[in-house]
């Protein structure tokens, strides 16, 4: 019980890794991140056929769910799950022809959130910079390299490049506020049920 209380204060120590792979010990666990893994893909798949838009930007909120299995199972669950729900979701819906490039994206967002969520004090500052890190780097940097690679003959990479920025600046402060009142109504039910650590503050502070 009381590894089950750790928290850290970064990723980067063997102790954080160690108590992630940990999280594959428990059925219990396991069968509910894969209840969450189903949320992402239908989340995903509500977002392709809805054609949910704000500003003409497309929205997808399967975010929600895959930040929620980093928050609760960390790094090595989060990566299972990203892979996972992005093999079963383009099998389920395919969009064109399928792709690696986009299955790493998954996975590097799920990375990324679990680096920011798991085993750590959730605050609005470390919500910002999760979402910033995924939007920029994996959403607009990575999804431009992806679109230039599957059609190098029309596919300017700056021009998606800019283009993907753009979307994904408008889209950084509703997908961050999405999280913060997310996390704030979940924080407390998670923790009662034991599955979030009891050191984790109810209320998400700035910093």
């Amino acid at each position: 019980m009381e590894n089950e209380s750790i928290l850290f204060s970064h990723p980067f120590s063997k102790a954080y890794w160690k108590t992630a792979a940990m999280e594959w010990k428990s059925l219990k666990k396991i069968v509910f991140a894969s209840f969450i893994i189903a949320l992402v893909i239908v989340f995903s798949f509500f977002s392709k056929t809805l054609h949910l838009e704000l500003f003409e930007r497309k929205i997808y909120f399967s975010f929600v769910p895959m930040s929620l299995l980093a928050l609760l199972f960390g790094p090595t669950v989060a990566i299972a799950g990203g892979f996972i729900a992005d093999i079963i979701g383009f099998m389920l819906l395919p969009n064109g022809v399928f792709f690696p490039g986009y299955t790493l994206s998954s996975i590097l967002g799920a990375l990324i959130y679990a680096l920011f969520f798991y085993r750590s004090k959730i605050t609005i500052l470390r919500i910002f910079l999760a979402k910033f890190c995924v939007n920029i780097f994996v959403n607009a940097i990575l999804g431009a390299l992806w679109l230039k690679m599957m059609t190098p003959e029309s596919t300017v990479y700056m021009v998606k490049l800019v283009s993907g920025l753009i979307k994904n600046i408008i889209l950084l402060p509703f997908e961050v506020i999405i999280l913060y009142l997310f996390f704030t109504a979940i924080i407390p039910i998670f923790k009662q049920f034991q599955l979030l650590s009891p050191k984790i503050p109810n209320q998400i502070r700035i910093i």
